[in-house]
């Protein structure tokens, strides 16, 4: 299993736009300076002003960290809705990232439900906004898993985390 996940690493290193393998390995820094601050407090205040692209490709690495294959898109923009996908138990599931200083917009939750109703499979919503009670009913289905608050500090700093049911054990 590493040894395939190497592999793939090293695929991708090479498929990867020198842009954005530069993304990818400064992401690399950010979760080392991120795990180094205490306080989820200033986490949350670093993340909501890091580019967003960076902050795609910090859950990207988080989520590769921890054995998941990991497919990026090849730009940034023009994706289809989707920042990406991981694999999840043998299933793909789409990642949408979404970085906010306030409240999260309904309309970002309900076109990520549509993306993956049509390609029938599951998604992961991952932000730093707050999430208001009328996006809470659209995130309470099951195809939907949101990460924020507790959870995305978790996934961060590494530690246990769920995603779909799936635990994720604490990286190292």
């Amino acid at each position: 299993m590493i040894a395939v996940a190497a592999i793939l690493l090293v695929w991708l290193y090479f498929l990867l736009s020198p842009k954005k393998r530069w993304r990818v390995r400064r992401s690399i820094k950010l979760l080392k300076k991120l795990r180094s601050i205490e306080s989820p407090q200033q986490v949350f205040g670093y993340l909501r002003k890091i580019d967003p692209f960076l902050f795609e490709e910090l859950l990207l690495t988080c989520l590769e960290e921890r054995g998941l294959v990991v497919k990026r898109n090849e730009r940034y923009t023009g994706d289809g809705g989707t920042d990406g996908q991981v694999y999840l138990a043998g299933r793909m599931m789409h990642i949408q990232a979404k970085r906010y200083s306030s409240h999260i917009k309904l309309e970002h939750v309900r076109e990520f439900l549509q993306l993956i109703e049509r390609d029938r499979t599951k998604g992961i919503f991952i932000h730093t906004g707050r999430t208001g009670k009328g996006a809470r009913g659209v995130l309470s289905t099951e195809l939907l898993d949101c990460v924020s608050g507790s959870r995305l500090i978790a996934l961060i700093m590494g530690d246990p985390v769920n995603l779909h049911g799936v635990r994720l054990n604490a990286v190292g």
